[in-house]
């Protein structure tokens, strides 16, 4: 099993536990407006951080992008979820640096010549009948996921983790973090007034 593959096999099982054992995170574990969860492991010399938002939280909406406007939004929040050294601020005495970046979601899948295949689809499906379809199109869930990982010189010496989610997008108020790390597992709740993890 690759060490990511194990890392990730980790992650799940705390992340399993912490659900089965804390009532308040099993709640924001739902697609709730404002909320997020991250799991964050350190080992081996590689910081893993997984984040999982809906999309509202990071881009303001949930729908393909319909207008010059909102592409232009998810291609602002595209570029910057990719660079995670500006999202996570790690302890420069440890000497980490980003090695890959993974986003995804619904928000970003549409046409490079503008979007105007999904303009089409939904005008087209705005004027149908089933009216049911259209209401779910509109007040759909969609999540965004971002990994990264980063490779540590000096992994020993990254003792925190400052979260500059919140100061990039303003929507995201409450993470929940499960954290592996040198201390153990452990989960965690940050905020804009709260928003760093001690390792």
């Amino acid at each position: 099993m690759s060490y990511r593959n194990r890392l990730w096999v980790g992650m799940m099982v705390l992340a399993a536990s912490q659900f089965a054992h804390a009532e308040e995170f099993e709640q924001h574990g739902a697609h709730v407006h404002g909320a997020a969860t991250m799991n964050l492991a350190l080992e081996e010399g590689n910081l893993v951080v997984e984040l999982e938002s809906p999309a509202m939280n990071l881009v303001g909406f949930e729908h393909a992008p319909a207008t010059d406007a909102e592409r232009q939004q998810v291609e602002k929040a595209a570029v910057l979820l990719n660079k995670g050294e500006e999202l996570f601020g790690l302890t420069p005495a440890a000497g980490c640096k980003l090695l890959s970046a993974e986003v995804d979601g619904d928000v970003f899948e549409y046409d490079e010549d503008g979007g105007k295949h999904e303009e089409a689809a939904h005008d087209e499906h705005e004027h149908g009948d089933d009216e049911d379809d259209h209401d779910h199109h509109e007040h759909g869930h969609s999540d965004i996921d971002a990994s990264y990982i980063f490779e540590c010189g000096d992994a020993g010496k990254l003792t925190a983790v400052d979260v500059l989610l919140f100061k990039h997008f303003p929507g995201l108020k409450d993470l929940d973090v499960q954290v592996i790390g040198p201390k153990g597992q452990t989960a965690i709740e940050l905020s804009p007034e709260k928003h760093q993890i001690n390792l």
